[in-house]
């Protein structure tokens, strides 16, 4: 069925469009609210009149609606809420918490569905929500989301120093290096000198209780004591003569 809207209606058209409906949605809802007319042949001709008649009524209708935004754009609003870790509400702002809430301060009443929130806030933060009054008409608040008790102050951070990093390629040890140059070039370590370690530096004479190398490679290169070689006097009745002295026994005979 042919019809001709009187509003502006989603889906179909805006006020004034002749437009092609199904039946029942026209005689069961749009005809009876008054929201179209049937598009016969007297409407038709009234056509162009009820367009003006519309036009006018949507620029009075646009007016106002600017009227009310001007008294809505910028308003600020508040809400507290529980909130766990990360800032997550318990609950959630809705759209008709807002569309209260803004009506209190503003003291006109304002529709939850003019009120343009894909989902409800379930967060701590600030956010712009546009109410849609009317078709490009939507004034912006500014919703601010608090959690119960306020924000608690954040410590701040000190930033500590990181060790520096072990590299077997630059490390020195000066002690390990200075041992090596005395053992290359022969030249006492100190550290060697002060355990009593090493040779004496030169002109300073080996102290008590230590033996000179001398000394030590005389004990070693010496004289066995005399019970490590004992005498030929000494040897046990009976016994043979060392073997040496047989050639001077085979001469006297």
């Amino acid at each position: 069925m042919k019809v001709i809207l009187l509003e502006d209606i989603l889906g179909a058209g805006k006020a004034g469009d002749v437009v092609d409906v199904k039946n029942g949605y026209a005689r069961n809802k749009l005809l009876p609210s008054g929201l179209a007319i049937e598009a016969n042949a007297v409407n038709m001709k009234t056509l162009e009149h009820r367009r003006m008649k519309i036009a006018a009524k949507k620029a009075a209708d646009k007016e106002a609606a600017e009227l009310v935004a001007k008294q809505i754009e910028g308003q600020a609003l508040t809400f507290t809420a529980k909130a766990g870790e990360g800032g997550k509400l318990f609950g959630s702002v809705t759209a008709a918490e807002i569309a209260e809430a803004l009506a209190a301060q503003v003291g006109f009443e304002i529709d939850k569905k003019k009120v343009d929130l894909d989902s409800p806030i379930k967060a701590i933060g600030e956010y712009e929500v546009a109410i849609k009054i009317y078709t490009e008409v939507a004034p912006v608040v500014k919703v601010t989301v608090e959690p119960e008790g306020g924000f608690e102050a954040v410590p701040e951070v000190v930033e500590i120093a990181a060790p520096p990093v072990y590299d077997p390629r630059t490390a020195y040890d000066r002690d390990e290096d200075d041992r090596d140059y005395a053992r290359d070039y022969g030249i006492e370590d100190e550290d060697d000198r002060r355990r009593g370690g090493g040779a004496p530096a030169a002109g300073e004479e080996a102290s008590e209780g230590e033996a000179a190398p001398e000394e030590e490679a005389s004990a070693v290169e010496g004289d066995a004591p005399e019970e490590e070689a004992p005498a030929a006097e000494d040897a046990a009745p009976g016994e043979d003569a060392p073997a040496e002295d047989a050639p001077a026994a085979e001469e006297e005979e």
